[in-house]
């Protein structure tokens, strides 16, 4: 009774062994190679104010990670396959033709039907600026900023002489200078706006230790949102600290 007893075991262990071999060997790697379902995704990008389709660059992110890197030429609809049960951003990016960068954002979902991701992208305008008030009759320094077409997240840098002593504006956001900016400018402002064919009036605030001369200055560099890349940690400018979209505008007030 022992003998068929060890015969059995033995057996029972043997084939608990081939069995694991097997899987790991063959079941399981297979597995892991199965491809996940895709979503057919068709991409177009057009112009935000013609409609009309435009040649562009764009990305597929998820995960805040970069899955698809294409190029759309401006005809038709441009089809991409990506992954089922994941929530995707497409962003299409084209300074060369100064346009800014167009979003479609897509929330996770089981069925796997087809997309259609229209993405609208808005040109960049102009921008300008004029000013009311003198600094040697020590007036009220008032800025007129004014956007022919569309400027987005409008920003102001400010630099003085050293005659003055400080200079701000109130009621604006602080942000970081820009790097091509940190040898000109000492303090950098966001207007929180984005303008379109329209101009607002911004007071400037100024103290000066001493009496001011005709040498004496305030310079003001009009920025706009140079961030074109999901990864870009500044919002005025680009992953490489570059002014990609509308130049920076430098303006001097005495």
């Amino acid at each position: 009774m022992n003998k068929f007893l060890v015969i059995f075991v033995s057996i029972l262990v043997i084939s608990v062994i081939v069995i694991v071999a097997v899987y790991y060997q063959y079941e399981k790697p297979a597995q892991q190679n199965i491809l996940p379902e895709l979503h057919n995704v068709s991409v177009r990008i057009m112009d935000f104010d013609s409609q009309k389709e435009i040649k562009s660059n764009f990305a597929v992110l998820i995960n805040n990670q970069k899955e698809i890197d294409s190029y759309y030429f401006g005809e038709g609809y441009l089809q991409n396959l990506v992954r089922v049960n994941e929530s995707f951003i497409i962003y299409s990016y084209n300074s060369s033709d100064c346009y800014y960068p167009g979003y479609f954002n897509y929330a996770a979902d089981p069925a796997a039907k087809p997309i259609r991701a229209d993405i609208y992208s808005k040109k960049c305008g102009n921008l300008s600026i004029s000013h009311i008030g003198e600094l040697l009759a020590y007036d009220n320094i008032v800025l007129n900023i004014t956007s022919n077409g569309y400027s987005n997240n409008v920003g102001v840098c400010l630099h003085w002489s050293n005659n003055i002593l400080t200079v701000s504006m109130q009621n604006l956001t602080k942000v970081q200078v820009p790097k091509r900016l940190q040898n000109f400018a000492v303090k950098c402002y966001s207007l929180n706006t984005n303008m379109t064919n329209n101009s607002t009036l911004y007071s400037i605030d100024y103290k000066n230790n001493r009496d001011l001369y005709i040498s004496d200055s305030i310079t003001v560099y009009l920025i706009d949102g140079d961030k074109e890349h999901f990864d870009s940690t500044s919002a005025y400018e680009n992953i490489q600290g570059h002014d990609i979209f509308i130049k920076d505008v430098k303006y001097i007030i005495r």
